[in-house]
C-alpha cells in the first residue's frame, strides 16, 4: 500500500471531510478516491495531472475542488454532477475553452480561471447567477457578452490581462460588483457604465491606454474609495476629483506616487498633474 492510499484509508475511516493531495507529483488519481463519500474539500493543486480526474465527480457532497497547476486540456466528463460544489480553482492549466457544463454548475460562487489561455468569454458562465468571484486573469479574452449582466451576484470581477477593449454597457445591471480589475488591457478610455454601479467601489484600470477622463464621467463615479490609473499616458486634473466624495485614493503613477483626496480636499491650489512630473517627485502627494 502506497502512501497516498495509506494517506486515503486514514481519511475514509475517519470519516474525514478534507482530502488534500496536493503537491505530491501525481499524474493519475488513487483508485480509492471515488470512495471518499464524505469529502467536502479536495485538494489536488500542483500535480501533473494531464488526463481529467473522472473519478472526483462520484463525490457527491463536494463543496471545493482546487485543479490548479496541473496539464489538464479539458474538464472531467460529468463535472456537472458536483451539484454542491461552490469554489471551483482550475487556474493555469491548459483547458482553452470550458465543458457546457460548468453552466450547470449553479451553486458556484468562486471560480478561478487564471491563465488557462481562453481565447473568448465562455458564455456558459453568464448562467452561473450564484457566482461571488470570477477571475479570468491572464487569458487572451477580447470582449464580454451582453449577457454578463446575468451575474448579479458578483462582488469581485478580475480581467487583467486580457486584451479587452471596452466593457458591455450591461455590465452596470451587475448590481453587486464591488472590487474590478481591468488592468492590462486595451482600453482607450474607461468605460461610462461604471459610472453608475452604485456598490462599484474599487477600480484597477492600470497600463491601458486612457488618455483622458471626461468631466461628465469624472462627477458621475462618486462611489468610488479607490481607482487606479497607473501605467495610462494620462494628465490628469486632480481637482476634477475633489467632489467625489468617497474617493480615499487616486493613484495615476508608479507605486509612491498617489494622490490622498482628504490632503487635496483641503488644499486651495489645486494643479494638473503629468506621469512625466511625477515621475520626478517619487511623493507628489502624500499622507501626513
Amino acid at each position: 500500500m502506497d502512501d497516498h492510499t495509506t494517506y486515503l484509508e486514514q481519511i475514509h475511516q475517519s470519516h474525514g471531510t478534507l482530502v488534500n493531495l496536493s503537491h505530491r507529483k501525481l499524474t493519475v488519481l488513487p483508485s480509492t478516491l471515488d470512495k471518499m463519500l464524505a469529502v467536502k474539500k479536495l485538494f489536488l493543486n500542483n500535480n501533473n495531472l494531464i488526463m481529467p480526474p473522472d473519478e472526483i465527480t462520484a463525490l457527491a457532497r463536494l463543496e471545493v475542488l482546487v485543479l490548479d497547476h496541473n496539464q489538464l486540456t479539458i474538464l472531467p466528463t460529468g463535472i456537472s454532477k458536483l451539484k454542491y460544489l461552490r469554489t471551483l480553482v482550475l487556474s493555469n492549466n491548459k483547458l482553452c475553452h470550458l465543458s457546457s457544463e460548468i453552466g450547470q454548475m449553479q451553486l458556484l460562487t468562486n471560480l478561478w480561471l487564471v491563465d488557462v489561455q481562453l481565447m473568448s468569454f465562455p458564455e456558459e458562465l453568464c448562467k452561473l447567477n450564484n457566482l461571488q468571484i470570477l477571475s479570468l486573469r491572464k487569458n487572451s479574452i477580447s470582449y464580454l457578452p451582453e449577457e454578463i449582466c446575468h451575474l448579479t451576484n458578483l462582488a469581485r470581477l478580475d480581467l487583467a490581462k486580457n486584451q479587452i477593449k471596452d466593457l458591455p454597457k450591461t455590465l452596470d445591471r451587475l448590481s453587486s460588483l464591488c472590487y474590478l480589475d481591468i488592468s492590462h488591457n486595451q482600453l482607450q478610455s474607461m468605460p461610462y457604465c461604471l459610472v453608475c454601479m452604485k456598490n462599484l467601489n474599487i477600480i484597477i484600470a492600470q497600463y491601458n491606454f486612457v488618455s483622458s477622463l471626461s468631466d461628465d464621467w469624472v462627477m458621475k463615479c462618486k462611489y468610488l474609495t479607490k481607482f487606479d490609473l497607473r501605467g495610462n499616458p494620462l494628465q490628469l486634473a486632480f481637482e476634477k476629483f475633489r467632489d467625489v466624495l468617497e474617493l480615499r485614493t487616486l493613484l495615476i503613477c508608479e507605486s509612491d506616487e498617489y494622490a490622498n483626496m482628504n490632503e487635496i480636499r483641503s488644499s486651495c491650489t489645486f494643479v494638473t498633474v503629468s506621469i512625466s512630473s511625477l515621475i520626478k517627485n517619487r511623493r507628489y502627494l502624500s499622507q501626513k
